[in-house]
């Protein structure tokens, strides 16, 4: 598959297997990439960092990519501190469908997220807020069944 607008997406903090470092992600956009799942653009994520070296894959957004290399990693004990990996952090439909899952939402259970909720999901976060892919997974279906109320406005 050939990559076209091959964008730096800057670096992340890695924390376990043989020690801290940051690492380098690049993101590509491969347009109207067919897969056997879909027909849409596809994204390719990248990450090399020393000691684990140079890891991709491909999926439908750049969140998606991102769990997937997380999974693997989860295995490894290995952590992307970054806040696509907090717990309390998931995209909607449309931030995956429209933005390719740059964005995401910090979610509270009971509380409607809005726009003021959005980060970058490559946006550093603490490693104390990172989960399993697995962990975080079931928090956004327990936010996504618990009734919710509009936050105050500001």
């Amino acid at each position: 598959m050939a990559d076209t607008n091959r964008t730096s997406l800057g670096s992340v903090h890695v924390s376990g297997g043989k020690g801290h470092h940051r690492c380098r992600l690049l993101g590509t956009l491969v347009p109207g990439h067919r897969s056997r799942l879909s027909r849409a653009s596809r994204y390719r994520l990248e990450l090399a960092a020393p000691d684990i070296g140079t890891r991709s894959t491909d999926a439908a957004d750049v969140f998606e990519c991102l769990c997937q290399l997380r999974a693997r990693f989860d295995l490894q004990g290995i952590r992307l501190c970054c806040n696509g990996a907090r717990l309390n952090v998931w995209p909607s439909g449309m931030a995956r469908d429209m933005g390719g899952g740059l964005k995401a939402y910090v979610l509270e259970v009971g509380r409607r997220a809005s726009i003021d909720d959005l980060v970058d999901i490559f946006d550093s976060a603490s490693i104390e807020d990172v989960a399993t892919v697995e962990d975080q997974r079931l928090f956004a279906e327990k936010w996504l069944a618990a009734p919710k109320i509009d936050r105050p406005k500001k």
